[in-house]
């Protein structure tokens, strides 16, 4: 059964990779009424966290922001967690409590999707708390170390998303 539930985890994440988010929440919806489930169980905050993630790309902030949640509760010290929690509260604009943990999973000797993420949202949050001067060499960062044409089509929206959002501020600030 464990099997199962890793294909079904697994299928969700591919789906996501793709951009195609309806299917990713397709095969995490049929394993989330199971949760309690003893099987399950011990995937509930990851499973939590990828409906989060999902939510937040798909702009259902409400429910990205309750996964995430439970997911956070469940789990503080996941690294994958914690960002996507960093992330929901920048997006409900929660900026001051965003920042400390998205700088707990800032790491500028690792080029992953961690450090991308994290490094993203940060910028959002110290543009829009006043310190645009901490924002510059996030993006600076980003753009040196993550071609946008290798980033899965995930991060490639993700990119966009906080680009425009960053656009939006600067330009009200002008």
């Amino acid at each position: 059964e464990n099997e199962y539930i890793h294909h079904k985890v697994n299928l969700s994440i591919l789906y996501l990779k793709q951009g195609n988010y309806q299917k990713a929440l397709a095969y995490l919806n049929e394993l989330l009424p199971e949760v309690e489930n003893t099987t399950i169980k011990p995937f509930e905050a990851l499973l939590y966290n990828n409906y989060a993630w999902i939510s937040i790309l798909t702009n259902e902030l409400e429910a990205a922001d309750n996964y995430s949640e439970m997911a956070y509760s469940l789990d503080t010290k996941n690294q994958y967690i914690r960002g996507t929690r960093g992330a929901v509260l920048v997006w409900a604009k929660k900026y001051t409590v965003a920042i400390p943990l998205l700088q707990k999973n800032l790491n500028f000797n690792v080029r992953d999707e961690v450090t991308f993420s994290a490094a993203m949202h940060l910028a959002v949050a110290y543009n829009y708390t006043n310190q645009a001067a901490k924002a510059t060499p996030l993006l600076n960062f980003v753009n040196a170390n993550y071609h946008y044409e290798s980033l899965t089509f995930e991060y490639q929206d993700l990119y966009n998303r906080i680009m425009a959002k960053i656009n939006a501020q600067v330009a009200t600030a002008v």
